[in-house]
């Protein structure tokens, strides 16, 4: 028996909303749990919305393909919840 009433129905009700409505669901191996946000798509809207700014700007940090360096950079690591 199945039932519509449960925990887990509600928070598919929940995400499935929030998805159909402009949010994304994001990986959760790349969320960083200290600084409380996902680098993948901050770096995207960045580069996505601040293009010529973040190529001149992150360019001499990135290493390999890895921008994670900006991430100390943009978020304090004296910033606590």
């Amino acid at each position: 028996m199945v039932t519509l009433h449960t925990e887990k129905a509600f928070e598919n009700a929940i995400e499935a909303h929030l998805l159909a409505h402009g949010y994304l669901k994001c990986d959760p191996a790349t969320f960083d749990r200290a600084r409380m946000l996902d680098s993948v798509p901050l770096f995207a809207f960045i580069a996505g919305t601040q293009g010529l700014v973040w190529d001149d700007l992150h360019a001499p940090r990135e290493v390999g393909g890895d921008v994670s360096g900006w991430l100390g950079v943009i978020v304090s690591p004296g910033i606590t919840r």
